[in-house]
């Protein structure tokens, strides 16, 4: 029994050392919920002093510190119950192992049992029949005591006879006469012998003889009832024997229905957390099956975002394009205005109502093409934006592929801003290039009608001289040369400018598409994150449950403990049981050679008997 309660001792221990190290985990637990809650806390709390974009970018810091450790807390859970599902097989096993020795142990001691009950029966009714025996040799014995006694009495009724005849037959030869009056006989009459004799001297004879009959029949009554005492003692020993194996094999066949019982409610248990354990294994690879699916959904989304680093370098490789566009640009415009400044010297040489005409044009195109300028620089603007915007959209799409979840407010952000800009800077730019084509028209109308004007005033001063007539028309000539110049150059700025907005129509419409792909990326990033929660709660929900089958293996190996120490003293009252049964049969071995022996010295007495008979 030492080592059963030493099995019971340890079974504490690690009872003790398994809830000690739940309450840890869960200890640990908490205090890492509320670690990073604290430092969420701290993070809202310093909200107020810094900006907006800082503020996020902490709290996107924590998440993903938070995030990185619940991956490697998830990974350790998922460690943890591979061990468990591994421990519990070892458990499953040893439990099956120990359930089939009990099986087999149990199934012995039945069989055992069985057999002692046949040699039980078998020895009873040996019993019977040797009790039948021993009462028919007890009447023989009787009948044979009986006739014994007779003989003996016959015997020693002629032997007396006899000495007295030799008595008669001496005192006859002593005195020669027969004297008779102080003998008596036994089997012969004196009649017999002598003739009629007188009745004293029979009575006396008789009285000897009955006296002589009691004292023989006194001593063998005796004898018989010590004989029948220790038979009487032996079988009363036997019944009691058999009474109590009796009750002992009742004792036993209902600690055997038990042990049956309680080994048909373990192997129900057994069964029981089997079909758990399998549930429990589907239930596993459900979310193996979730977190590889997640995984995919994953590697997609790193799939569109790096379409989107693409779609982002061919934009800045558009831009870099369309910088060297308005750097042509502004070569273009400073050729013109080096142009007009040598045509602001020609003309100072000529006429001041056609130097003032020409300035008014020259105003004029100066302010189309400070207009064409700003148009530019908010080209290049909006192009420098697009780019900050750009690459604040790769930063983040980068945190959105590090954290999955959690950056709702830095996508509104993004989109608040990229609606003010558009806003902003779209409407002011298309005003702006069609202001600067209405004042390319203008301008136009008025060159046309100042040379007009012109010609008009030629006509009409050409009676004046030859030099008058001359040098107007080569001024018209050469600003008509101009204008078409002008005009070619402005038709070249106006497929520019109509290129340029071409391509901020395909800007715009990346721009839907990265809004729309922005927008389906934080829809992805909420449920990815609803995802994790939900797994994150699974994952929960499963520790929970592996506890509870931690526990409930924990008490299904308590009471298998028990049942083999029940088994253990089972099998020591079995054994003794046992040893009791052999100390019977010894002494049912004894008895039976006690009858043997009484069998044997029965049969020498009738042996005796017989010689007796024989002698006689």
């Amino acid at each position: 029994m030492a080592p059963n309660g030493g099995s019971g001792e340890s079974g504490k221990e690690g009872d003790n050392k398994n809830s000690s190290s739940s309450s840890l985990m869960l200890g640990l637990l908490e205090e890492f919920t509320k670690i990073y809650s604290d430092r969420l806390q701290r993070v809202e709390e310093t909200a107020i002093k810094c900006d907006q974009k800082q503020y996020l970018e902490n709290k996107v810091r924590v998440l993903e510190s938070w995030i990185r450790d619940l991956g490697e807390q998830n990974a350790v859970l998922v460690v943890t119950v591979e061990e468990l599902e591994r421990e519990a097989a070892d458990r499953v096993a040893l439990l099956e192992d120990r359930l089939s020795k009990m099986a087999t142990t149990t199934r012995e001691s039945c069989v055992s049992l069985r057999d002692h009950q046949i040699q039980v029966s078998s020895l009873v009714t040996d019993k019977i029949g040797l009790e039948k025996k021993a009462q028919g040799l007890g009447e023989k014995v009787l009948t044979l005591e009986r006739r014994t006694l007779g003989l003996k009495e016959e015997n020693a009724n002629l032997q007396s006879d006899l000495n007295n005849l030799i008595q008669v037959i001496s005192r006859a030869r002593q005195t020669g006469q027969w004297e008779v009056d102080d003998l008596t006989f036994s089997c012969v009459t004196p009649e017999q012998v002598f003739g009629p004799v007188l009745s004293s001297s029979r009575r006396s004879s008789q009285s000897l003889k009955e006296s002589q009959r009691d004292y023989l029949h006194q001593i063998f009554e005796d004898h018989l009832r010590k004989d029948n005492s220790s038979l009487a003692s032996s079988f009363s020993n036997l019944q009691d024997a058999d009474s109590a194996y009796g009750g002992r094999g009742s004792e036993k066949d209902l600690i055997i229905m038990k042990l049956r019982a309680d080994l048909r409610s373990l192997q129900s248990t057994h069964e029981e957390t089997n079909r758990q354990l399998l549930e429990r294994d589907k239930h596993i690879a459900d979310l193996q099956t979730q977190l590889t699916e997640t995984h995919h959904e994953l590697a997609l989304s790193q799939a569109e975002v790096s379409t989107v680093n693409q779609t982002l370098k061919e934009v800045r490789h558009h831009n870099r394009h369309e910088n060297v566009e308005i750097t042509r640009k502004d070569e273009v415009i400073r050729h013109l205005l080096s142009k007009q400044s040598v045509y602001k010297k020609d003309c100072m040489k000529g006429s001041v109502p056609m130097l003032c005409d020409l300035d008014n044009v020259i105003t004029g195109e100066n302010n189309v093409e400070a207009q064409l300028s700003e148009n530019i620089d908010v080209l290049a603007s909006r192009l420098a934006e697009l780019e900050e915007e750009c690459q604040q959209l790769r930063i983040q799409h980068t945190a959105l592929q590090d954290t999955h979840a959690l950056c709702t407010p830095t996508i509104n952000m993004l989109q608040e801003q990229l609606n003010r800009s558009h806003q902003n800077a779209l409407t002011p730019m298309k005003d702006g290039v069609y202001s600067g084509i209405k004042e390319t028209i203008s301008a136009e109308t008025q060159t046309d009608k100042i040379l007009s004007n012109k010609n008009e005033e030629s006509s009409r001063g050409s009676p004046n001289g030859f030099y008058s007539t001359i040098s107007p028309s080569s001024q018209i000539s050469k600003l008509e040369n101009e204008l078409a110049e002008k005009s070619v150059l402005l038709r070249e700025l106006q497929s520019h400018l109509a290129a340029s907005r071409q391509e901020l129509h395909l800007k715009d419409e990346t721009l839907h598409k990265l809004e729309k792909k922005l927008d389906s990326s934080r829809r992805e990033g909420n449920q990815r994150g609803g995802r994790m929660q939900y797994l994150t709660g699974q994952l929960t929900s499963l520790q929970l449950e592996v506890g509870r089958t931690h526990g409930q293996a924990e008490q299904l190996r308590r009471q298998v403990e028990k049942k083999a120490e029940l088994i253990e003293k089972l099998e020591v009252e079995n054994s003794s049981l046992t040893h009791q049964l052999n100390e019977k049969s010894a002494t049912l071995e004894r008895f039976q050679t006690e009858i043997v022996k009484t069998s044997t010295e029965l049969e020498r007495k009738r042996k005796e008997v017989s010689e007796q008979k024989m002698t006689i």
